[in-house]
């Protein structure tokens, strides 16, 4: 129910603001008056106007995802003409990846994001990658299509129907729109933009460092790789001297996955623990992220009620909501099945269900590391009962 409510909100909101930009566009664009475009209206009917909105609501919807596919696809041609190679493409939640040689399609989700390009950088110091063309071109692309849609408007403004008219006004806004937002340098829900990353890079070149080692990490893991076996060597000689931000937190909980998968629990919440004292730079969704991390390294060094205390309904949310795509939060959930409810059966439930689904994830190597250490859990929930028998 509160699905196909949000859905009917989001047409309502959707119809109201494409009905406004027609308004806009037709005082800017015609020589017609705000008074003889509501006599207008008027005059058609109702359902005439309820036909109008919808038709607005569907062409603002295509033009604002037409516009993301672009800006997304800039990106992955901007890589490939600077010697990146395909990782995945993903549009909204819908992601495109490569495994074993085949091209196949996954549900992944970042929230905040309306799509990401990941790509694997060409070999080499991260001082001599390349970044700014893969940066920025999503963005170039971005005003290309707009500069066609506007085009296209300006020409058929007489002649086109309704919808084309629509589309073409919707296009160039949404194409204006999603440029400014993401060629001005901003930090939007505490993420850096395009431009940001450029900038931060150019002004940190400690930056690039951990750009080029996310990316080169996040294919290392879709492709299989365990946290435990990428190198030590990649995260020695990491400053933070220039400051604390998302760029050095993604670094670090890549860092820490490899504690947990290594089973240095104590080592992982330590880093956890320095890495929450830095809050105040990060996102809202890296604060869940941390805060589930901790219930679980705390959960595993017995420290039960500190895990209970994190745990508060609005973080079980968030797991409930991550869990199809992120293999971390089904293994918080054994833990909590048996150190805090003590149901063995729930917990090797949750396992079963990971190993049966473990091909609808992303991120390979991460599952896998995760089956492990959930399978270590129950054979240590074994061993001590076997011991007070």
């Amino acid at each position: 129910m509160k699905k196909i409510f949000n859905f009917l909100k989001a047409i309502i909101i959707g119809s109201l603001a494409g009905f406004a930009l027609v308004m806009i566009g037709c005082l800017l664009f015609t020589d017609i008056s705000p008074m003889q475009f509501l006599n207008s209206l008027a005059d058609k009917g109702f359902m005439p106007v309820v036909i109008s909105c919808l038709l607005s609501f569907a062409a603002l919807f295509i033009a604002f995802v037409l516009q993301i596919i672009v800006h997304e696809g800039g990106h992955l041609v901007g890589g490939l003409l600077t010697g990146y190679r395909f990782v995945s493409f993903r549009i909204f939640t819908l992601t495109l990846l490569r495994r074993d040689g085949r091209f196949i399609v996954r549900r992944f989700n970042i929230p905040g994001t309306g799509g990401q390009c990941i790509m694997l950088p060409p070999d080499g110091d991260a001082a001599d990658v390349p970044f700014v063309i893969y940066n920025a071109a999503g963005v170039a692309a971005n005003i290309l299509l707009t500069a066609v849609a506007a085009a296209l408007f300006f020409i058929y403004i007489d002649d086109s129907g309704i919808f084309f008219f629509l589309l073409t006004l919707f296009t160039a806004i949404a194409g204006l729109w999603t440029a400014l937002l993401n060629g001005i340098p901003l930090k939007i829900n505490g993420m850096c933009n395009d431009a940001g990353n450029i900038r931060l890079m150019y002004r940190e070149p400690e930056a690039r460092r951990h750009f080029i080692l996310q990316l080169r990490l996040h294919a290392l893991c879709q492709n299989g790789m365990r946290p435990k076996d990428f190198p030590q060597s990649w995260f020695e000689g990491l400053s933070h001297d220039s400051g604390y931000g998302l760029m050095n937190a993604v670094t670090d909980m890549l860092a820490i996955a490899r504690e947990i998968d290594k089973g240095d629990y104590s080592r992982a919440r330590d880093m956890l623990m320095a890495i929450r004292d830095r809050r105040p730079t990060l996102p809202d969704m890296y604060d869940k992220e941390i805060d589930c991390e901790i219930a679980f390294t705390s959960l595993m060094l017995g420290l039960n009620d500190e895990a209970d205390r994190l745990l508060t309904d609005n973080l079980r949310t968030y797991i409930r909501h991550t869990s199809s795509y992120s293999s971390a939060k089904p293994r918080l959930l054994c833990a909590v099945a048996l150190c805090l409810e003590h149901d063995r059966r729930k917990a090797e439930t949750i396992l079963q269900n990971l190993e049966n689904n473990r091909d609808r994830y992303i991120m390979l190597g991460e599952v896998e590391a995760d089956i492990c250490t959930m399978r270590r859990m129950l054979d240590t929930a074994n061993s001590a009962i076997q011991q007070h028998v």
